[in-house]
């Protein structure tokens, strides 16, 4: 998950993740895998759902959309393992915020959650308190 000001296209763009991807399933060292790479939004800068109220008029709902939609089409469209065993989550900056965020929310979905940088913005951490994984 890209970080504020970025794109779905810049881990491609810049870091080349296809071709090292590609490299590491070549010499053995990962299994084959898909990467998707969402975007983020940049007027909203954020992957969290998000209501701002009646004068602001933001009803930004993105972390629903990304578990009941987008995990949904891709596993539906690309052959994939459903399996948390089989599924990772990482992201930059506040993707690697929502990439934290997710792991904690749905710990049954994922096996990986790599944070770089993470950045939560206005979140609330009160989720964490109570975070057996934690101990």
């Amino acid at each position: 998950m890209h970080g504020g000001g970025g794109a779905h296209t810049d881990y491609e763009r810049y870091h080349h993740v296809s071709q090292l991807a590609d490299s590491l399933v070549r010499c053995g060292a990962v299994g084959d895998m898909v990467i998707v790479c969402p975007e983020g939004n940049q007027q909203n800068m954020m992957y969290f759902n998000a209501t701002e109220g009646e004068d602001g008029a933001l009803d930004w709902r993105y972390e629903e959309y990304f578990f009941q939609e987008l995990i949904p089409y891709v596993e539906k469209t690309y052959r994939v393992r459903i399996d948390k065993a089989g599924r990772a989550i990482a992201g930059f900056s506040m993707g690697g915020g929502a990439a934290t965020v997710y792991g904690v929310h749905h710990p049954e979905r994922f096996f990986m959650v790599y944070d770089i940088s993470g950045y939560l913005r206005s979140q609330s951490l009160d989720f964490l308190k109570h975070d057996a994984s934690a101990n």
